[in-house]
């Protein structure tokens, strides 16, 4: 409590409110706010896109569950089952999902000017898409 009135806040975290600026600056900061929102990104765009690509591919996994229609089911019709959905979604990822994250890159990079000597951009692209793809076991 006594650190509070010497820092003068009221709760932990909470600092008095600074004053509001001159009436005369509301003008020019509200055009600087409009021109940032389209032009200001928390993300490079290429990134955003492959989020963005990715919300597609999210709910697909390696293993499938049976349904309680295929039940009871031996451990050799499981092991079938399991590897045709494997190879299903395999295909899927190679054909479909790597294709297209192929596209948005070349796309973005063409757009951004993105060097393909850009290391640690593009170590950070493989990142992300290395950890999309892990996701997909869990």
């Amino acid at each position: 409590p006594r650190d509070r009135r010497t820092l003068g806040t009221t709760l932990w975290g909470h600092e008095i409110a600074p004053p509001a600026p001159p009436k005369h600056w509301r003008e020019p900061i509200q055009s600087a706010f409009r021109s940032l929102g389209p032009n200001l990104h928390a993300l490079n765009p290429t990134t955003h896109a492959l989020l963005t690509l990715w919300q597609k591919y999210k709910d697909y996994r390696l293993v499938v569950m049976p349904g309680s229609h295929m039940l009871p089911m031996s451990i050799a019709e499981f092991q079938k089952l399991q590897i045709k959905h494997l190879e299903g979604v395999i295909d899927m990822m190679l054909q479909e999902w790597h294709h297209e994250c192929h596209v948005v890159m070349r796309k973005h990079q063409r757009a951004s000017k993105i060097s393909d000597d850009a290391e640690s951009f593009w170590n950070w692209i493989a990142t992300l898409m290395s950890q999309q793809l892990i996701g997909l076991t869990l």
